[in-house]
C-alpha cells in the first residue's frame, strides 16, 4: 500500500497562502513519550473542506479553513479561484465567525453557499440552514433560509425545512433572479410565520409531500429542468419506506409499490439519482437477497433493471453524469471503483486516475460540464488527502493542496485490510495498522466502531495515528451488525448488542494475538458511541484479557435510549422520527431484562480493566445521563477511573483543543495501564 502514485507533474510551492509550511517532528517518541506537536498536528479539523469546478470548467470553489481565530475557533470559507491562473477572485466568509458549511455552483456564474453559525451551546455551532445565491464574486447577493434540495427551474430552486411541530419536512419553491428583503433569522426554519416570510421571500410552498421523506429534482439531458418530475420516500407506521410519484399530467401523488427488500428506513431501498428518462436510480437488495444492488427502476411501470450486483459488500457511492450511471465504487476491504459503461468519456477518466493513484482510494470527483477539467482527492491510511486538478485539454495533473498539509507524512502508519474468522464461522473484515516498531508482539489497542449499524472504511484516521505514533498497534473490525455487508450479516447483531457482537471484537483481539502480532499482557479496548458501550462491555465479558477500556460518547444502559437522547424520536429527532423506537426494538430486541442484562452499566462488578470516561455535557445521541449513570456505578463498585467531561460539546469532540487534550490524556491513561 505503500507504492509512490505516478504523476504527469506535481503542481509545487503554497497555493494562496493555505498550504502551509511543512513542519517535520523528530525521531518516532518512545512508548511512554507523549508526542504533543504531532497530536496538536493531527487534532486540526481539515484545512481543505471541499473543492468544487463550475459547469465551464473556468472556476473552482474551494472550501477552506481560515487561520485567523473568531471567539477561538478557526471557520470555514470559500475561495474562487481562476482556474487558469490560480489567481483567488473572490473569498467567501463572514465576521460574525459564521461558517460556509456546503457550496454548489447553480451555473457557472452563481454560487449557492449554506451557512452554520455560532452557537452558545455547541462548539461544533448550529446549522441554521441560511443560504445566500450570489454571483461568484459576491455580487447581487440573495439571502434564504433552508436546505437546498435541487433546482426546480432556471430560476428557481428547492428548499426543505423541518417543521418540528408537524414532525415533517416542508418543501418551498424559492426565486434566485430577485432579490428579497432580508428575513428574520429563523423566521422560518422554526415554522413560525411561514407565509409571511415565503411571502417576503419570493418563496412558495412547494405541493404537499404525503410523507416526510426525500424528494428528487434533476436535469434533463438537454439541460433544461422538468417541472414536474418529483418523487418522495418516508415511512409509514412500522418506519418502513414507503415511495410516492407524483404525475406529471395530474400533478397528484401516488403511493407506488416498493418491488424491493422491506426494511427501516435507512437501510431500505435508497434512491441515488434520476436517469436521463425519469427512471429511479436504486440502491437495495430485492426480497430473496442480502447485499444491495444498484438499480435503475421505472415506478410506473414497475421495471427493474440490475445495473450493478453487490458481491460481498454494499455498493458505497456511484458516478453518474447528467442522469447516466458510468460507475459504482465498493469497499469489501479497500475501495474498488466498478466501471459500468467502459465507453463513456467519464469511466475513461476514472480509469486514468486510478492507474495513476494504485495505492490510494479516490474521493470528491468534480467535473465540468464537458469533461475538460476535473478536481479529484487522494487518500490512503498514511494519506489524509491530496487534491489535485487534471487538465485533461494539456494532459497535466497539478497538486493543488494537501489535506492537513502541518502533518508530516513520514510519521503517518499505513492501514491494512484483514479477514478474521469468528467462533462460530462468521468472516469478518477489518483493519490493522502497525506502529514503526514493526508487527510483532505489539501493545495493542482495538476501536470498535459506532453504530452498531455503521461500519469501518480504509483510510486515513487521526485516533489511529495519535495511536501508531506513541508505539500501538491498532486494530478496527466490522463485527456483525455492521451495515455494508448485506442486510443478512446486518441483522445477525439484532439482540445481540452485548453478546455475540462483543465475541466478535474478542475474537479478533484473539486472532492478532496468535498471530503474534499482539502482546496477550498489554491490549486495550477504545470505542466512540456504539463502540464506547463495546469499550465496557467486553471487558465485563472478558475481564482477563484487557487492560484498559476507554468509553469516548459511549451509551451505557439499554432501556435509557428509549428515554434519553434523539434515537427514538422523543426528542424530536431529524434523522429518526417516528422510525426510533421501531429501530431500537428490532436492533436490541424488546425484552427490557434482556437489554438491562446487556447494559455495561449495571455489571461493573465484573471489570478488571480501569476505564477512562469521555463525554460531552451537551450529547443528544448519547445524553451525559449515560455517563453519570456509569460513573455513579464505578463508584458504588469501588473501581478505578478517570473522566474528561467537557461543556458545549455533542457527539464527538468538534473543538480542536478539546481533541488535543483528548489524546494527550488518552496517550497518558494508556502508557499507564496498559505499559507499565
Amino acid at each position: 500500500m505503500n507504492s509512490k502514485p505516478r504523476l504527469i507533474e506535481y503542481f509545487k510551492g503554497s497555493l494562496i497562502g493555505l498550504v502551509l509550511a511543512t513542519v517535520f517532528w523528530s525521531s518516532l517518541a518512545s512508548a511512554v513519550t507523549i508526542d504533543e506537536p504531532f497530536i496538536e498536528a493531527v487534532s486540526m479539523r481539515s484545512d481543505i473542506w471541499t473543492a468544487r469546478i463550475s459547469p465551464d470548467g473556468k472556476r473552482l470553489a474551494l472550501g477552506f479553513l481560515s487561520d485567523e481565530e473568531k471567539k477561538g475557533k478557526r471557520r470555514q470559507g470559500v475561495h474562487i479561484l481562476d482556474l487558469k491562473s490560480m489567481k483567488v477572485l473572490n473569498t467567501i466568509g463572514f465576521k460574525d465567525g459564521s461558517d460556509v458549511s456546503n457550496v454548489e455552483w447553480l451555473n457557472s456564474k452563481k454560487i449557492l453557499i449554506n451557512i452554520r453559525q455560532d452557537s452558545k451551546e455547541s462548539e461544533a455551532g448550529r446549522n441554521l440552514l441560511r443560504y445566500y445565491v450570489m454571483d461568484y464574486t459576491g455580487k447581487n447577493k440573495i439571502e434564504g433560509f433552508g436546505n437546498y434540495e435541487g433546482r426546480y427551474s432556471k430560476n428557481e430552486i428547492i428548499t426543505s425545512v423541518f417543521d418540528y411541530n408537524a414532525r415533517r419536512v416542508d418543501y418551498y419553491i424559492d426565486r434566485i433572479d430577485k432579490k428579497a428583503s432580508r428575513a428574520t433569522a429563523l423566521k422560518r426554519q422554526n415554522c413560525k410565520g411561514v407565509a409571511a416570510y415565503a411571502k417576503k421571500c419570493n418563496s412558495k410552498k412547494f405541493e404537499d409531500m404525503p410523507l416526510l421523506g426525500q424528494g428528487l429534482f434533476e436535469r434533463s439531458e438537454d439541460g433544461e429542468y422538468r417541472r414536474r418530475l418529483a418523487y418522495a420516500f418516508g415511512l409509514n407506521d412500522q418506519s418502513q419506506g414507503r415511495f410516492f410519484y407524483r404525475h406529471a399530467d395530474s400533478g397528484e401523488w401516488e403511493e407506488q409499490e416498493n418491488p424491493f427488500r422491506k426494511e427501516l428506513s435507512g437501510y431500505g431501498a435508497s434512491p441515488r439519482g434520476v436517469t436521463r428518462d425519469g427512471n429511479l436510480v436504486v440502491s437495495a437488495a430485492l426480497p430473496e437477497e442480502s447485499v444491495r444492488s444498484m438499480f435503475e427502476w421505472n415506478p410506473r411501470t414497475q421495471s427493474v433493471k440490475k445495473i450493478f450486483a453487490g458481491k460481498e459488500s454494499d455498493p458505497t457511492s456511484i458516478y453518474s453524469y447528467k442522469g447516466h450511471a458510468v460507475a459504482v465504487e465498493t469497499e469489501t476491504n479497500y475501495p474498488e471503483i466498478h466501471i459500468l459503461d467502459p465507453d463513456h468519456e467519464l469511466a475513461g477518466i476514472l480509469v486514468s486516475i486510478m492507474k495513476a493513484f494504485p495505492a490510494f482510494g479516490i474521493g470528491g470527483v468534480s467535473y465540468s460540464d464537458d469533461l475538460k477539467k476535473v478536481i479529484f482527492r487522494v487518500y490512503a491510511g498514511n494519506e489524509p488527502g491530496q487534491l489535485y486538478f487534471f487538465d485533461r485539454t494539456t494532459s497535466q495533473v497539478r497538486l493543488l493542496a494537501k489535506v492537513l498539509n502541518q502533518v508530516e507524512r513520514s510519521m503517518l502508519q499505513p492501514t491494512e485490510a484483514v479477514s478474521i474468522v469468528a467462533r462460530d464461522g462468521l468472516l469478518l473484515n477489518g483493519y490493522v495498522t502497525f506502529p514503526a516498531s514493526g508487527e510483532k508482539n505489539n501493545p495493542l489497542v482495538i476501536i470498535p466502531h459506532g453504530g452498531p449499524r455503521a461500519r469501518d472504511y480504509w483510510g486515513f484516521d487521526s485516533e489511529v495515528q495519535v495511536l501508531a505514533r506513541h508505539g500501538y498497534m491498532v486494530m478496527k473490525v466490522n463485527f456483525r451488525g455492521s451495515d455494508g455487508f448485506g442486510l443478512d450479516f446486518m441483522h445477525r447483531g439484532d439482540g445481540e448488542w452485548g453478546r455475540k457482537t462483543q465475541f466478535d471484537i474478542i475474537d479478533s483481539v484473539k486472532w492478532a494475538i496468535k498471530q503474534g502480532y499482539a502482546d496477550p499482557d498489554r491490549v486495550a479496548i477504545v470505542g466512540a458511541s456504539f463502540g464506547g458501550y463495546s469499550a465496557l462491555q467486553s471487558p465485563i465479558l472478558e475481564p482477563d484479557l484487557f487492560k484498559a477500556a476507554v468509553g469516548y460518547v459511549g451509551v451505557y444502559s439499554l432501556p435509557m435510549l428509549y428515554t434519553k437522547g434523539d434515537v427514538s424520536g422523543n426528542a424530536g429527532n431529524y434523522r429518526y422520527q417516528r422510525g426510533g423506537k421501531f429501530y431500537l426494538d428490532e436492533t436490541l430486541g424488546t425484552d427490557k431484562d434482556e437489554q438491562i442484562r446487556q447494559s455495561p452499566a449495571f455489571y461493573v462488578a465484573r471489570l478488571k480493566a480501569p476505564v477512562l470516561i469521555v463525554h460531552g455535557k451537551d450529547d443528544d445521541r448519547a445524553p451525559i445521563e449515560h455517563a453519570e449513570l456509569l460513573i455513579r456505578a464505578l463508584d458504588q463498585a469501588n473501581k478505578p477511573y478517570e473522566t474528561l467531561i467537557r461543556d458545549k460539546e455533542g457527539h464527538g469532540f468538534f473543538s480542536e483543543d478539546n481533541r488535543k487534550d483528548y489524546y494527550n490524556l488518552l496517550i497518558r491513561f494508556l502508557n499507564k495501564h496498559v505499559l507499565s
